[in-house]
C-alpha cells in the first residue's frame, strides 16, 4: 500500500459495524462528510472493482477506493493480501424486503426491476466479467425507484478454457448447476442469466420456481432461464431481456421450447415493433403478408368507394362522398393498426395494461369503438361549420 493510499483510507472513520463477519462497516467521509461501505475483501476479483471504479456504472454503487492491503494480518494472523474497497452507501429498500413485505411484485414492477438488472449486467459481461450472485439480497431499490446491485465480490472473469469453476461461491437458492461442479461447463453469461430466471420468478410470485412457478406469458421466459444445461439457456442477457420485454409489451405467449433462437426472436419480434413506422403487414418481411396486406388496403378503398363515392356523385356531392370513402376507408386501416399494435397504439391507451385476456380485448373493442365515433364527430362538426360559413 502507497503512502498515498494509506492517506486515502485515513479520510474515513468508521461509524457502524455492519457485517463484522464479513468485514464490512459503515464510514464517514472527513472530506465531504457523506457515508460511505467499507469492505475488506479475501475472495476478490480486483479487475471488476477497478473497471466499476473506472465507469462509475449507474445500476452499481460508485467505487471511491480500491485499493490492495498486504501489511496487516488476517484473522488467523498471517499476512494475507486483503482488497479494501470504499463505495457509495446505497439508501434503499433490498428486493427481497420489497417481495417479503408485499408478498410479490406487479407485473409491471418485476419487468422494470429485472431490465434494470439486466441493464447492469451488461456493462459486466461485455468486459468479459460474470457477477455469480445475482440474489434479491444484492439488488437495492432506492428511494427514487433507481436498481443497485450492491455486491460483486464472487465476480469473477470469464473463462471458456475451463470446464470448472476454481472455488464455490455464490448463494445455493440461485445456484446454476455448473457452479457446484455439474455437467461440463465453467461459469459464464448463462450462470448469470440462471440467477436472473429465479430472481424473476421469485418477484411474480414471492416464491422458487420449484416451489411455485410463475403462470402466464411469463412461465416460458423463467423455463428457458433456468435449464440446467447451459446450452438450453437464453445465450445471452440481450436475448432474456428481449424476450421479456416482447411478452410483456404484446401481451401474449409462444412456446419458446419450439419457437426461440435469437434470430426466430428478432424476426417475430419484428412484426411487432412499435417504434418501427412500417404498416401492419410490411414489418415482418414476408412476402404472403405483405401481400394479403396490400390486398386488404386496396379491398378496403375499393369496398367504401363503392359505398359512397358514386352515389354522392350523382347527386353532386362529390365533396361529401370524398369524406365518407376517406372515412370508412381510415376506419378500415385503424382497425389494422389497433389489431397489430401499430406503433404501440394500444399501450398507450388507459385500462390496457390488463392481463385479463378477454378484458384486455373487450377493451381494445371499446377503444375502437370510442375513437372512431369521436373521429366521425369531428368530421360532422366540420362539415356543418362549412356549411354554416358557405
Amino acid at each position: 500500500m502507497t503512502e498515498y493510499e494509506k492517506v486515502a483510507l485515513a479520510m474515513y472513520e468508521t461509524v457502524d459495524e455492519v457485517d463484522e463477519g464479513h468485514n464490512v462497516s459503515l464510514v464517514r467521509s472527513l472530506v465531504d462528510k457523506q457515508f460511505y461501505v467499507k469492505k475488506e475483501l479475501e475472495n476478490y476479483n480486483k479487475k471488476i472493482y477497478d473497471y466499476l471504479k473506472e465507469t462509475k456504472n449507474i445500476f452499481f454503487p460508485i467505487i471511491s477506493e480500491c485499493i490492495l492491503d498486504d501489511e496487516n494480518p488476517s484473522n488467523d494472523g498471517d499476512l494475507k493480501e486483503k482488497l479494501i474497497i470504499i463505495e457509495e452507501y446505497i439508501s434503499g429498500e433490498t428486493l427481497s424486503r420489497r417481495i417479503e413485505k408485499n408478498g410479490h411484485l406487479s407485473e409491471d414492477e418485476s419487468v422494470k426491476i429485472i431490465i434494470d438488472i439486466c441493464k447492469g449486467l451488461q456493462h459486466l459481461h461485455k468486459k468479459n466479467f460474470i457477477n455469480r450472485d445475482i440474489k434479491p439480497d444484492n439488488i437495492i431499490i432506492t428511494r427514487t425507484g433507481e436498481v443497485k446491485i450492491v455486491d460483486v465480490d464472487s465476480g469473477k472473469e470469464i473463462n471458456r478454457e475451463t470446464n470448472t469453476d476454481t472455488r464455490l461461491i455464490g448463494t445455493p437458492e440461485y445456484f446454476a448447476p455448473e457452479q457446484i461442479g455439474l455437467g461440463f461447463h465453467s461459469s459464464d453469461e448463462r450462470t448469470d442469466i440462471y440467477a436472473l430466471g429465479i430472481v424473476f420468478n421469485e418477484m411474480l410470485t414471492g416464491d422458487y420456481p420449484k416451489n411455485k412457478m410463475v403462470e402466464g406469458v411469463f412461465k416460458e421466459i423463467v423455463l428457458k432461464a433456468t435449464q440446467l444445461d447451459p446450452e438450453k439457456r437464453f445465450k445471452s442477457i440481450d436475448e432474456f431481456m428481449e424476450a421479456i420485454i416482447f411478452f410483456h409489451k404484446n401481451h401474449m405467449s409462444y412456446n419458446l421450447k419450439k419457437i426461440y433462437d435469437s434470430k426466430m426472436l428478432r424476426k417475430t419480434n419484428s412484426r411487432f415493433d412499435t417504434k418501427s413506422w412500417k404498416l401492419p403487414g410490411f414489418r415482418s418481411g414476408n412476402k404472403i403478408k405483405i401481400v394479403l396486406a396490400l390486398l386488404y388496403y386496396i379491398c378496403s378503398f375499393i369496398f367504401a368507394w363503392s359505398c359512397y363515392l358514386p352515389p354522392y356523385t350523382q347527386s353532386n356531392n362529390l365533396i361529401i362522398g370524398m369524406i365518407c370513402t376517406i372515412y370508412i376507408t381510415c376506419c378500415f386501416y385503424f382497425l389494422s393498426f389497433v389489431i397489430f399494435n401499430y406503433r404501440g397504439i394500444r399501450d398507450k391507451l388507459p385500462l390496457m395494461k390488463t392481463n385479463n385476456k378477454i378484458l384486455y380485448v373487450i377493451f381494445a373493442i371499446i377503444w375502437y369503438i370510442i375513437i372512431i365515433l369521436l373521429a366521425f364527430s369531428v368530421i360532422v362538426i366540420i362539415w356543418s361549420i362549412i356549411e354554416a360559413i358557405y
